[in-house]
């Protein structure tokens, strides 16, 4: 203990240590960090495990945005391992945890419902992601604009049903679209918009 000298500069100094304590870390943001270094150790089937355990024991986050953006990992770890339904189970959770916490049309939810309808699509459930698309893209349009990478990415989605039904000529209409509303903004060798273009050429 330090010993009290008469100091005003000492005592103010005690006194702000004494009110600004280390941050406190909670068993989610340990946990998440444990997660990590899992991950990047490649025990990604470790990762998965603790990562499930944390989603069902921390149900209140503390920082929702947070627990988003760790979502979208589990879902990135679990396409790496090639489990396409634990990959949609994952992002339908997202968006449902994420839907009570944070609103349907908040940035990390609309990104969600985009990876959930992917992820539907790669599943066999092409038919039911078909109906829930046109309201995704207008949801994104309104929160985010109509030229957000967001909204041509649930754009470049919403070509998937089409294909997974044979309908080539109706997913060529949503890339010739989407080529012509991107080039007004890209340059011509942007990544985003060649891909679409290579999208096009594979239909």
């Amino acid at each position: 203990m330090s010993m009290k000298t008469g100091s005003a500069t000492n005592s103010t100094r005690e006194e702000s240590h004494e009110e600004s304590p280390e941050p406190r870390i909670t068993p989610e943001q340990a946990g998440i960090e444990m997660a990590l270094d899992l991950a990047s150790k490649g025990d990604l089937e470790g990762a998965l495990q603790l990562g499930r355990i944390l989603l069902d024991e921390c149900e209140h986050s503390e920082e929702p945005l947070t627990r988003m953006a760790f979502h979208r990992l589990l879902v990135e770890w679990s396409s790496q391992l090639e489990r396409p339904m634990d990959c949609k189970r994952l992002a339908s959770r997202a968006v449902e945890w994420g839907s009570k916490k944070l609103g349907e049309t908040s940035q990390a939810v609309l990104m969600a419902r985009n990876s959930e309808l992917y992820w539907m699509c790669e599943v066999g459930y092409d038919r039911l992601a078909a109906r829930r698309f046109p309201a995704l893209l207008e949801d994104v349009t309104r929160t985010l604009g109509a030229d957000s990478e967001l909204a041509w990415a649930v754009r470049v989605n919403s070509a998937m049903p089409l294909k997974a039904a044979g309908d080539f000529e109706g997913a060529s209409i949503v890339y010739r679209e989407l080529i012509v509303d991107m080039a007004r903004i890209l340059p011509a060798d942007d990544v985003l918009l060649m891909t679409v273009r290579d999208n096009l050429a594979e239909v």
